[in-house]
């Protein structure tokens, strides 16, 4: 779960290039981020006790009549989790339009309150002091929303930021760690093994953590080269 919530898939990076994001960038963060995202998962859900998969595992058998069946059935199956994630993030994202639109009775947006909140967490990255509100204001749009909608932010904005700063936001940005990921992953893994969604719901927070933890020590150390 954390090696997902870390990454990126590579039609994703696709539409980030035709933004104007620099898919040299994009690709450094992919292959740079699983081994940190893997030892992030073990310090925060340590293995103490035996191994379940140095044995033999069981993965059962398929109860399709032919390969016709099959994929008759895994179509269908993937029709329902696409519908199921896509008004997940309908959801998350009117509420989150919501909640925009009650804080503008009082002349503010939640971009704004993030800016301030990750204004820290955007200097220990290495974004330079005089910036730092800014890239705070699109982490906070990702963590918040998705990636996707922070990307366009950091498009827009990559003729007022330095080079630095754009390619230090590249690298942290490039992963699917948000609030709104975590239907995703219920939905998503649930559907795929439904006696375990108790489990993937109780994991996905922390998942989403891990991996913005997996990206953002990725793109502090990205940062001392620059």
């Amino acid at each position: 779960m954390v090696g997902g919530t870390a990454s990126a898939s590579g039609a994703i990076l696709i539409g980030y290039s035709l933004m104007g994001i620099d898919m040299k960038l994009l690709l450094l963060s992919v292959f740079s981020v699983p081994l940190v995202s893997l030892i992030i998962a073990k310090v925060m859900e340590p293995e103490t006790e035996e191994s379940q998969t140095n044995g033999d595992i069981s993965l059962g058998k398929t109860t399709h009549a032919n390969v016709f069946e099959a994929i008759a059935d895994g179509a269908m199956n993937g029709t329902k989790l696409a519908i199921n994630i896509g008004g997940l993030l309908i959801a998350f994202i009117g509420i989150l339009a919501l909640i925009n639109g009650l804080l503008g009775l009082v002349n503010t947006e939640l971009s704004t309150i993030f800016g301030y909140i990750f204004y820290p967490l955007a200097l220990l990255i290495g974004i330079p002091i005089d910036e730092a509100f800014k890239a705070a204001s699109i982490i906070g749009t990702k963590l918040s929303v998705n990636e996707f909608v922070a990307f366009s932010e950091l498009s827009s904005m990559m003729d007022d930021l330095s080079p630095k700063t754009v390619a230090i936001l590249t690298v942290a940005l490039c992963n699917f760690a948000n609030l709104s990921s975590i239907g995703q992953l219920i939905v998503g893994l649930g559907s795929l093994e439904p006696s375990q969604q108790k489990t993937v719901s109780k994991l996905s927070f922390k998942a989403i953590v891990a991996g913005t933890l997996a990206s953002f020590i990725t793109a502090i150390v990205f940062s001392i080269f620059l």
